[in-house]
């Protein structure tokens, strides 16, 4: 008996000693626990599948801004073109001819006004000749006035001298007479003078008038030539400007990202894009969010990108930091732009255009913060109208460190 009983003892010391360690590992396992639920950290992720790489300087569509029949075409994708190479050429020949015209007619114009110029440079020559010949004729005239006024003056004392001679019966009648007659001729002769000097006046004053008009005649015609040669000149200069446009160059340097399909003979209307020149330049992550992420999303936040095409378990994610962060939402979204960080050995060519999802670390909290997030949005009730917004989160690693690649995500819903 006593055996049996010291037996049943040591069993029972021992289930006590099990329960116990059972006791001591649950505790230690809570006290853990309750000990990674407040003191941890985990990233949150902000999650979007509308994303894609597109190089910093904008793409650029070439368009037709006339409508035209190709003649000569050069797009062919991923072909590497300079800034004003030309790639689509458009049937210029009518524009081309009437270019021609408008020359032929301004250099008419430009050849009747430098005659017309020569013309008036004579014709100002011949005014201020003129003008140096009347004042010439009239000093001629007034030369003759004044002989004619001296022999007036001779003849009237020697008429006053003869009528007091013929009072003393000096002089003969006949003479007296003569005399008398002589100075009435002089007294005319002063008269004819002075009349023939006015109607040379007038006759040089007309002249020169007749010179002024004619020269006012040809400065208007030169004028006249001149501002036609003008009009051609635009007309030329539009002309120009439309056979330009039906060159259609390359406005920059950079590669065929896309291209219409057309062939000579085809007709192009204006405003089609032919071709988008996509610019060698260093590329970016665009990605577009949910307006509710303006709050959530700065700049710096660090993220990474997964591109389609390129399975994620063997090429990886390539890392990207958010440089700026739109304000004003177009369609329900906001533009999120970030800076691609590749390591060297990156296996995936970043070129224009990949889409693929993007994954931004918004905050690092605790993981009982959301559980307690996660409950009250369980409780909470929804409101309507309103869009969930998917949020992603990843276990952190022991040490505290950033989120791994492989980590296991989980989505939760967040209502505004």
């Amino acid at each position: 008996m006593p055996a049996d009983f010291s037996r049943t003892t040591h069993a029972l010391e021992k289930e006590r000693l099990r329960v116990f360690r059972f006791v001591a590992v649950a505790m230690v396992m809570a006290f853990a626990w309750g000990w990674w639920l407040t003191q941890s950290r985990v990233a949150v992720y902000h999650s979007t599948r509308v994303a894609r790489i597109e190089v910093e300087s904008a793409a650029h569509a070439i368009a037709s801004e006339v409508t035209g029949r190709v003649v000569h075409a050069t797009l062919k994708v991923g072909t590497a073109v300079n800034a004003g190479d030309v790639l689509v050429e458009l049937d210029a020949t009518l524009e081309k001819q009437s270019c021609l015209e408008a020359r032929l007619r301004q250099q008419i114009h430009l050849a009747t006004q430098r005659e017309l110029l020569i013309e008036i440079a004579a014709e100002e020559e011949a005014l201020s000749l003129a003008s140096s010949a009347r004042a010439a004729a009239l000093g001629e005239s007034d030369s003759l006035i004044d002989e004619a006024l001296a022999r007036q003056l001779l003849a009237q004392k020697e008429a006053t001298m003869s009528s007091q001679l013929r009072s003393h019966q000096a002089v003969s009648e006949l003479e007296f007479q003569r005399t008398l007659a002589e100075a009435k001729a002089q007294e005319a002769t002063v008269a004819s003078e002075r009349s023939s000097r006015i109607k040379t006046d007038q006759d040089w004053a007309l002249s020169v008038q007749e010179r002024r008009v004619r020269l006012a005649q040809l400065r208007r015609q030169a004028n006249e030539a001149g501002g036609a040669a003008e009009l051609e000149a635009a007309a030329v200069s539009r002309l120009e400007h439309s056979i330009r446009q039906r060159s259609i160059v390359a406005p920059i340097s950079g590669k065929l990202g896309n291209v219409a399909e057309i062939h000579p003979g085809a007709v192009v209307s204006a405003a089609q894009v032919l071709a988008t020149v996509i610019p060698i330049d260093k590329p970016r992550a665009v990605a577009f969010y949910p307006a509710q992420s303006v709050g959530l999303l700065k700049p710096n936040q660090s993220g990474s990108m997964r591109l389609d095409g390129y399975a994620w378990m063997q090429f990886g994610a390539v890392p990207a930091v958010v440089r700026s962060v739109g304000s004003e939402p177009n369609d329900g979204l906001i533009r999120v732009e970030l800076e691609l960080r590749p390591p060297r050995d990156c296996p995936i060519p970043l070129t224009h255009g990949l889409p693929g999802s993007l994954d931004i670390q918004v905050e690092r909290v605790a993981p009982v913060t959301l559980v307690l997030r996660a409950a009250g949005q369980y409780l909470a009730p929804r409101k309507q109208g309103t869009a969930p917004v998917s949020i992603a989160y990843s276990n952190l690693d022991k040490s505290g460190g950033t989120a791994t690649q492989g980590a296991a995500f989980a989505s939760v819903e967040l209502t505004p």
